[in-house]
């Protein structure tokens, strides 16, 4: 049986994970959409939830290396 790992919004602020309530996200200011249709955080987004999630993030403002 395949669990996925990948967590909505709205599941990552139910479980404490995020300080930003999903319906509080504004488009452009927190988030942005690739040409390919992701979901991209801004750096103000990252500020926002307060911590660093480690995975590399594109905009990420705490200096995380992905090694």
């Amino acid at each position: 049986m395949y669990l996925s790992l990948v967590r909505s919004s709205a599941q990552k602020y139910e479980l404490g994970m995020s300080k930003v309530p999903p319906d509080k996200l504004e488009e452009n200011e927190d988030y942005y959409y690739s040409q390919e249709g992701y979901m991209i955080f801004t750096e103000q987004y990252h500020l926002k939830r307060g911590w660093c999630c480690e995975n590399g993030c594109r905009h990420c403002p705490y200096n995380y290396l992905n090694n």
